[in-house]
């Protein structure tokens, strides 16, 4: 097993504990699935943007480093709405998007983060989710990028809003489908769950973020419904 990294602060590190005490499961998951060779590649998918997936993948991708010690590739795909070179504290580029333009090779794309251990793959430029781009070109950039490291995490963009993204997932093991409290709706999730299903790969499971119990809670008593 790798050496332990030291917690070097990061900009995300505000949200990383919170996040850090509710991804046992994930973690536990990971680190079984990683002795055993069957779960080493692990992509977050949102049913929609803005639920959180870039948040957790990071946080889960820091957490096998930090904690368990792996060597981990973090990856990010959602061109869109990027945001982990910011959580990581790195520049927007070079990263995905400049790989797919032949502006620069997945080696110089591909860069060490404060956290030794933890290497990232940022999304790169931001780009319209129906920037038109040679589908095998992402196919071999995701590919490589995710056999970087033993482990590796990606953040997949929501396969509802964004044509690319179920191509991604031909090179990972499994999903974590992300939803989001008071955002996300039944058919949005089913809707998602089916795309997922469809692409062959297993959901590992599935978190709702931002959920408030104390405030669920409340709800149903003002509503008079009970349990």
């Amino acid at each position: 097993m790798a050496h332990r990294a030291e917690h070097d602060t990061l900009p995300i590190d505000a949200a990383y504990g919170p996040v850090r005490e509710n991804v046992g499961q994930v973690l536990a998951a990971l680190s079984r699935g990683g002795r055993e060779g069957a779960l080493r590649r692990l992509a977050f998918v949102g049913s929609e943007h803005g639920v959180g997936t870039t948040t957790l993948a990071t946080c889960v991708a820091l957490a096998l480093v930090r904690d368990i010690g792996e060597q981990v590739t973090l990856l990010e795909g959602n061109w869109s709405s990027p945001a982990m070179a910011s959580y990581l504290g790195l520049s927007p580029t070079p990263g995905l998007t400049t790989v797919l333009a032949g502006e620069a090779t997945l080696e110089e794309a591909v860069r060490e983060t404060a956290v030794t251990g933890l290497r990232v793959l940022t999304a790169g430029q931001q780009r319209s989710s129906t920037w038109v781009i040679e589908r095998e070109k992402v196919r071999k950039a995701i590919r490589e990028g995710l056999a970087q490291r033993d482990f590796a995490i990606a953040d997949i963009p929501p396969p509802l809003f964004c044509p690319e993204a179920l191509s991604m997932l031909e090179h990972v093991d499994a999903t974590v489908l992300v939803l989001r409290a008071g955002s996300t709706s039944r058919a949005q999730a089913a809707a998602a769950t089916r795309m997922l299903e469809g692409a062959g790969r297993p959901i590992l499971g599935t978190i709702l973020n931002r959920f408030r119990p104390d405030r669920f809670f409340a709800a149903k008593g003002r509503s008079g419904l009970t349990s």
